[in-house]
């Protein structure tokens, strides 16, 4: 669940005593070369990044990652995501 997922980055949190994005940014993001993987994507790269829509086909606003970020803050391209597929597969 969302909350599950929220309360294990708060745990990381504490643990590290160190923010959830920073933890996220400099033990993963940085080590894996996953330069375009954010917990808030700059407003610059916006365009770089799919757009959601409602259900009336408009654009859906675009949210901060709100007060649990372990829940779904990350956003990152498909390429970051194949980056942290390799990693986790064993592959170079």
């Amino acid at each position: 669940s969302n909350l599950g997922f929220g309360l294990l980055g708060y745990a990381l949190e504490v643990v590290e005593k160190r923010p959830y994005d920073k933890v996220i940014k400099y033990d993963i993001l940085i080590p894996l070369g996953m330069n375009m993987t954010f917990t808030e994507v700059p407003i610059t790269l916006f365009p770089q990044y799919s757009q959601g829509y409602n259900l009336d086909g408009k654009p859906a606003p675009r949210r901060p990652h709100g007060y649990i970020p372990g829940s779904g803050a990350i956003r990152s391209t498909a390429k970051d995501l194949l980056q942290f597929l390799k990693a986790n597969m064993g592959l170079k």
